[in-house]
């Protein structure tokens, strides 16, 4: 008999210098840290409770290799992070011991072309390179990771963002909440067909679109793919096509609160969504897409969505995935 031997290889990632080190360097590696949620999906660390970007305050403590770590709070949890062994990373809350893993990855591979073309002139770069470099994504958005198809992003407390979208929920929620935590949904293939319906919906009607942010209540389980796939119409119970074969949104958010239920944790889910609602009529059960303007003309323009009262409408129903993009996940808990 001959003894087999496995060859084991050690492998080691190579990477330029941290943005911290040198945040002017053209070439230097962002960096990102993720911790794993409950779930085991990786989510990326933001604010602080002051509003500090743990990003850049993780990145220079595990450089500095700070004894003990590093201490932190977000929203009402204390935190902190030993980064030894580099391998097994760890986050721990102060107050329950709860342990979340944790890594840290490049943003975005690197190449050794890519560096050369970084280090060249202004004036030497192509159009097209010139043009990718201007994000086409919205400007609050944080850094995905190129293999990373949508993206998690929590919310400070005390950011203008989140105030403004707890404002939005709160004007209309006639139950007693407590908010857990708001995220921001980072979809760039969703975003880029939503944003290509609505240049399509201004060159036909060459005046200004009719937008607006909706509500929509979901189960616990649906989260994830619609942040993944989108609002699916076809996930929706029989109860909820009075109006049409649709995805629902309600103007205000109680209304959608009806339709959110509870997880293990008794938290409920609602997504804000930016809504393309465009002309609209009343919808009908039976309708797959919204009716003609014109219904003895067969050459007709559609409607673009249906509601449940032209004159005061609370209700829409989209029927194409590009007319709305789910904007924030907000987590809370009714209060009895």
């Amino acid at each position: 008999m001959r003894n087999s031997s496995a060859t084991v290889v050690t492998l080691r990632r190579l990477s330029t210098v941290s943005y911290v080190h040198d945040p002017d360097d053209t070439t230097a590696t962002l960096w990102t840290w993720y911790w794993m949620d409950e779930h085991g999906y990786w989510r990326e660390y933001n604010l602080d409770h002051t509003g500090t970007d743990l990003q850049q305050a993780l990145e220079d403590a595990f450089l500095r290799k700070s004894p003990g770590g590093i201490h932190f709070r977000i929203a009402y949890g204390d935190y902190k992070i030993n980064f030894s062994p580099e391998s097994d990373m760890r986050q721990e809350n102060v107050r329950y011991g709860t342990k979340r893993k944790v890594r840290r990855r490049p943003s975005k591979f690197v190449t050794g072309n890519d560096i050369k073309l970084l280090k060249r002139p202004e004036s030497m770069l192509s159009a097209e390179q010139t043009k990718a470099k201007d994000s086409h994504l919205p400007s609050n958005w944080s850094s995905i990771p190129s293999e990373t198809q949508y993206k998690r992003v929590s919310l400070s407390c005390l950011s203008e963002e989140f105030k403004d979208v707890e404002k939005l929920f709160r004007k209309s929620m006639k139950r007693s909440v407590e908010i857990l935590k708001i995220e921001r949904v980072q979809n760039p293939f969703m975003w880029e067909k939503y944003q290509s319906r609505m240049k399509e919906n201004m060159l036909a009607s060459k005046k200004t679109i009719n937008e607006k942010r909706l509500f929509h209540g979901t189960s616990p389980g649906a989260v994830g793919s619609i942040c993944k796939q989108n609002f699916d119409w076809r996930l929706h119970g029989k109860n909820a096509t009075k109006y049409g074969e649709g995805s629902y949104f309600a103007l205000n958010s109680w209304k959608s609160d009806t339709y959110a239920t509870r997880n293990n944790k008794l938290s409920k889910f609602m997504f804000v969504a930016k809504v393309l609602v465009g002309s609209y009529t009343v919808g009908q059960s039976s309708y797959r897409r919204p009716p003609r303007k014109d219904p003895r003309n067969p050459e007709s323009d559609l409607y673009d969505s249906c509601v449940d009262d032209t004159s005061s409408p609370s209700i829409f129903v989209l029927f194409d995935t590009d007319q709305f993009y789910p904007e924030y996940i907000i987590e809370y808990y009714v209060l009895q």
